[in-house]
C-alpha cells in the first residue's frame, strides 16, 4: 500500500442491521501523478438524508449501496454541515425537545425539518419532524433526555448545498487495490472509490468542499448521498494540477456472530414444537461491491468464500429480484461468516417484495415473502433463509443469511406462511 494512502483508522460501528459511516481524503497531484500535498488524514464526512432515502427507494432508489457514490463532487461552498451549541443545554421527552440553558434559537441558527441532533449523553440521535418555534422542536422517535449539551448535523441539506454554480463531478477513478474495492474484517465491510478530477485549466482554485454523489451532472437536485467541508478551510489546485479525493464507506453487519433469538411468526409454533428459539447470523455477505480492476459496481465473492449471494442482504435486492427465501429440514448450524455456506435443501422458495412501500425518512424496509398453502407442507422445518438464485445456484446454496430453529416447525398443507424481515440502516452522524 502507497504510505500516501493509508486505510481510515476509528471504523468500528454500534450494533445494528447495517450501520454506515463514511470517510474522505484528498491529495493535490501533477499530470503525472505524483503527490504534491494533500490532507494529513481521513476525514469524517456526514450522509445525507437524500442518501438514506435512495437506499430505501427515494430518487429513483430503492439503490444498491456502492451505486449511490458513483461520483464525486467538488466546489466553493461553505455551507456549514453542523451547529454546536456550545455550553447550551436542552432536553427531550417524548417526541418534543426544548432548550434548557443557554440562547440557542431554533429559528435563528436555521434548523430545519430533516436535521438530526446528538445528544451529549443520553438517548439516541433523532431527527427534527417539525420546528415549533424559537426553543421547541418536535422529533421523529419518543425519548426522554435529561438537559445536555448537542450538537445539530444539517442532514437535511441536499445537492443544492452545494456551489452548484462552481460544483464539478467526476467518476474517473485510480483503480487497483488499496485505491478501489471492497475489503471484509467481519463485521466490517469496507467500499473504497478514489477519484481524480480533471487537470487543472483556466487559473487556480480554492475548493472547500467534498461530496458523493450519483449523477454526472453539477446541480441535478437529490443526487448527494454524503457532504463534507474541508478541514482547513480549503484546497487549492493550480493549473497543471488536479484534485484527488478518496471515499471509504464502512457498513457494520450485523449478526455475523450469530445471535441467539426467538423468530416470531404468527401462528406458531405448532405442536409439538414449544417455542421458536434459535440461531440467525448472515452467511454471505450480499451486497454489492466495487471492482478493484475498474471501480465499478461489482457482485464478486470476497476471499475466502467462492460464491457470492449477489444483493441479498441489500435493500435493493428486492428490486432486483435477488432476495429469495426459502423453508428448509436441514439443521446444521450457520456456518462462519463469509465462508461457502452449509448446502440446505429447499421444502421451497419465494421471491420476495416490498410490504408496505418504503416510507421517507424512515431507514428501513420490510422484505415479504409469501408461502401459499400446500407449498413447503412440512413437519420438520429447522431453518428459513434468504438467498439468491442467481449464479446458477438455488438460495439454500448460495444463502445471505440463515435461521436455524432448535425445534421442528410445521407448515400444515392448508397454511400460508408470511414471513416479513425488516432491514434497518443507519448512520454515525460526523
Amino acid at each position: 500500500m502507497p504510505e500516501w494512502f493509508e486505510s481510515p483508522n476509528g471504523l468500528l460501528l454500534p450494533i445494528t442491521s447495517l450501520a454506515m459511516r463514511g470517510f474522505m481524503r484528498w491529495w493535490v497531484v501533477d499530470r503525472h501523478g505524483e503527490i504534491l500535498r494533500g490532507a494529513p488524514d481521513w476525514q469524517p464526512n456526514m450522509i445525507l438524508n437524500d442518501g438514506m432515502n435512495t437506499i430505501g427507494g427515494s430518487f429513483g432508489g430503492p439503490r444498491l449501496i456502492t451505486d449511490c457514490f458513483t461520483h464525486a463532487q467538488a466546489s466553493t461552498g461553505a455551507a456549514a454541515t453542523s451547529i454546536n451549541g456550545g455550553g447550551d443545554t436542552l432536553q427531550q421527552a417524548g417526541q418534543t425537545v426544548t432548550m434548557v440553558s443557554g440562547t440557542f434559537d431554533f429559528v435563528a441558527q436555521g434548523i430545519a425539518v430533516g436535521d438530526s441532533i446528538k445528544f451529549g449523553a443520553g438517548g439516541v440521535d433523532v431527527m427534527v419532524t417539525v420546528v415549533n418555534g424559537v426553543s421547541t422542536l418536535t422529533v421523529n422517535i419518543a425519548q426522554t433526555v435529561a438537559a445536555t449539551t448537542f450538537q445539530f448535523y444539517k442532514t437535511s441539506q441536499n445537492s443544492s448545498s452545494f456551489n452548484t454554480a462552481q460544483e464539478e463531478r467526476t467518476n474517473t477513478y485510480l483503480t487497483g487495490s488499496p485505491f478501489c474495492g471492497t475489503v471484509i474484517a467481519a463485521p466490517l465491510i469496507t467500499h473504497t472509490r478514489t477519484y481524480d478530477f480533471p487537470i487543472r485549466t483556466g487559473g487556480s482554485k480554492n475548493y472547500t468542499e467534498i461530496g458523493m454523489c450519483w449523477n454526472a451532472i453539477p446541480g441535478t437536485a437529490n443526487t448527494s448521498f454524503a457532504r463534507m467541508l474541508i478541514n482547513g478551510g480549503s484546497v487549492t489546485v493550480n493549473n497543471g494540477e488536479r484534485l484527488r479525493v478518496a471515499y471509504a464507506l464502512a457498513l457494520y453487519m450485523g449478526s455475523t456472530g450469530g445471535v441467539a433469538k426467538s423468530m416470531g411468526v404468527f401462528g406458531w409454533p405448532i405442536s409439538p414444537a414449544t417455542d421458536t428459539t434459535g440461531t440467525e447470523r448472515l452467511q454471505l455477505p450480499g451486497v454489492s461491491t466495487i471492482s478493484s480492476s475498474n471501480g465499478a459496481l461489482s457482485n464478486s465473492a470476497i476471499a475466502p468464500a467462492t460464491i457470492d449471494a449477489f444483493y441479498c442482504n441489500e435493500p435493493a435486492g428486492v428490486v432486483t429480484g435477488n432476495s429469495v427465501a426459502f423453508l428448509s429440514t436441514n439443521s446444521t448450524a450457520p456456518s462462519t461468516f463469509n465462508t461457502d455456506p452449509t448446502v440446505r435443501a429447499t421444502l421451497a422458495t419465494a421471491v420476495m417484495s416490498t410490504s408496505p412501500a418504503y416510507v421517507v425518512n424512515s431507514f428501513y424496509m420490510i422484505k415479504q415473502a409469501t408461502f401459499s398453502a400446500g407449498v413447503g407442507t412440512s413437519t420438520g422445518i429447522r431453518s428459513i433463509g434468504i438467498g439468491t438464485t442467481q449464479s446458477a445456484r438455488d438460495a439454500g446454496t448460495n444463502t445471505g443469511y440463515v435461521f436455524v430453529f432448535t425445534q421442528a416447525q410445521t407448515k400444515n398443507a392448508g397454511n400460508q406462511l408470511v414471513l416479513n424481515f425488516r432491514y434497518n440502516w443507519s448512520r454515525i452522524l460526523a
